[in-house]
């Protein structure tokens, strides 16, 4: 038994020194299943991605890089299991017909600007331009600050037949897309889905709807007073769903190690969460072809 542990401890230190700063390496975090429609009794397989233009990196399973993963079926939600360094990072039965919710919550992740450009790009990318007046306004440098960013990331599985109860739901996360319909349902267009923070709609802001049916695509829709929005899955696809939400932070160092005792860096002065929502509709919803960098 101490053996084991050992090794899958050896395992953890030599992946995640390995895919060190992946997790800030670009913009979309997302689940990426195999297939989206299944059997009962078939594998569930599906992994963790970081990229853009739903092209990018895969992730390892590292129980130190998420405080929950877990599965939402009919007959209840359970944690993801895995050993450490699994990659794809989920393979299951599915051994419950229905819709299976996927769901990441990751462990805080930090990036520090160093020249102001790359911050007000990133703003400009993702509708957040007014954070950049308020950035000013704060007195805040233009280079040598840090945010710090959470990730909330769903997918969507069917297994057999769609059921009238077969719908996504809020999970309780911080920040949270939701599908308030079945995208899977026979002759379904369109998918309404609510963007949430915690628990509440957020009105007026940018989803990001990447498509891959043979290109990808990335077209831009705003949530309405209600905080919802109609996205068409017509033609299908695999389909990602992207939102940020950033808020401001009361400034403090970070702290690291240099080998001799801590050290302070640069300091947080903005917080972050990201929502990502992945589904895919008929045959060009197997595999991006644009996924793997």
């Amino acid at each position: 038994m101490r053996i084991a542990k050992l090794r899958a401890w050896c395992v953890l230190v030599v992946v995640a020194a390995l895919t060190c700063g992946t997790r800030a390496a670009a913009h979309e975090f997302w689940v990426a299943p195999e297939r989206y429609v299944l059997e009962p009794g078939e594998q569930v397989v599906a992994t963790l991605r970081n990229g853009e233009m739903m092209r990018g990196n895969e992730l390892p399973y590292l129980s130190p890089w998420f405080h929950a993963f877990t599965v939402t079926a009919a007959d209840g939600t359970t944690a993801v299991a895995g050993f450490e360094g699994d990659m794809p990072a989920l393979s299951y039965t599915a051994a419950e017909p229905g819709l299976h919710v996927i769901a990441y919550h990751s462990t805080v992740d930090r990036v520090t600007y160093d020249e102001g450009e790359r911050f007000r790009k990133y703003l400009a990318y993702e509708g957040l331009e007014g954070i950049a007046e308020a950035h000013r306004a704060r007195g805040l440098p233009d280079s040598g600050f840090t945010e710090e960013y959470n990730r909330f990331a769903k997918a969507l599985v069917q297994v057999g037949p769609v059921g009238e109860r077969d719908r996504d739901a809020a999970l309780g996360l911080r920040f949270e897309l939701v599908a308030e319909n079945n995208p899977y349902a026979a002759g379904a267009e369109t998918v309404t889905v609510s963007l949430l923070r915690k628990g509440e709609p957020v009105a007026g802001r940018q989803i990001a709807v990447f498509r891959c049916a043979g290109d990808v695509t990335r077209t831009l829709v705003n949530t309405d007073a209600q905080g919802r929005a109609a996205i068409s899955i017509r033609g299908g696809g695999e389909f990602l769903l992207n939102a940020v939400d950033i808020r401001a932070v009361d400034i403090a160092p970070v702290e690291k190690s240099n080998g001799n005792g801590t050290i302070e860096s640069d300091p947080v002065v903005w917080a972050s969460d990201w929502a990502s929502l992945t589904f895919g509709i008929g045959t060009m919803a197997s595999v991006c072809p644009q996924r793997k960098q």
